[in-house]
């Protein structure tokens, strides 16, 4: 499991503390959800707005709030189907590294019918990823962000000239009906680029920062 537990504790007593302290404030700052399972409802942390080495920038609109780096490209889609009479879409945010285009950050918010398995979410969330993908076995299968736990993945891909490798968080029952899948990838290439740098300068952070609203 990478080392940002005491991070994650740290933002989590922050949102009970916001949470306990607000009163009368906007719905789309804290999503109350109830857990699969759980009788009582849990309060998905704010967004926080991070720092990273370039400056940042800000994202959102009516499903999603995030911060990124500034300088990164940011892609914004969405697909819509039929099923059952009824319109469903995926919606799909990736911002790119500029200066280095083999570091990625996805989101994907999937309101389907039908679930996607992990790795078909993390490559979508990604732009779609050509390679076989090896199970990495060394991350914990679950993660919190804030106070909700995700499930966790990790994958590494061989390509023609570089190690790639890939981390994705999914969750069903932040949002009634929705997969959300947060995913991260980059090259992993001694004395040019280590995933576990971005990981810790970018993809983490950017994590922390997402906000998912209501829609």
């Amino acid at each position: 499991m990478r080392k940002f537990l005491g991070t994650v504790s740290l933002l989590a007593l922050f949102t009970l503390i916001l949470a306990a302290c607000s009163e009368g404030g906007s719905s789309a700052a804290i999503a109350t959800v109830t857990t699969t399972g759980a009788s009582t409802s849990a309060t998905m942390a704010v967004g926080t707005t991070q720092a990273f080495p370039n400056g940042s920038m800000a994202y959102s609109d009516n499903m999603l709030s995030l911060s990124y780096p500034q300088g990164w490209q940011k892609t914004i889609s969405s697909k819509s189907t039929i099923i059952d009479d009824q319109t469903s879409a995926t919606y799909g945010y990736i911002f790119t590294n500029q200066a280095q285009d083999s570091s990625t950050f996805g989101v994907t918010i999937n309101a389907q019918a039908k679930t996607m398995d992990p790795q078909t979410a993390a490559s979508t969330a990604l732009g779609g990823i050509d390679g076989t993908f090896m199970p990495d076995h060394s991350v914990a299968s679950t993660v919190k962000l804030g106070n909700i736990i995700w499930q966790q993945y990790a994958w590494k891909i061989n390509l023609s000239n570089a190690e790639f490798e890939v981390e994705a968080l999914s969750n069903t029952s932040l949002q009634k009906g929705k997969q959300l899948v947060i995913a991260f990838g980059s090259s992993n290439n001694p004395g040019t680029n280590s995933f576990s740098t971005d990981y810790n300068q970018y993809f983490w952070p950017m994590a922390q920062s997402c906000r998912f609203l209501a829609s």
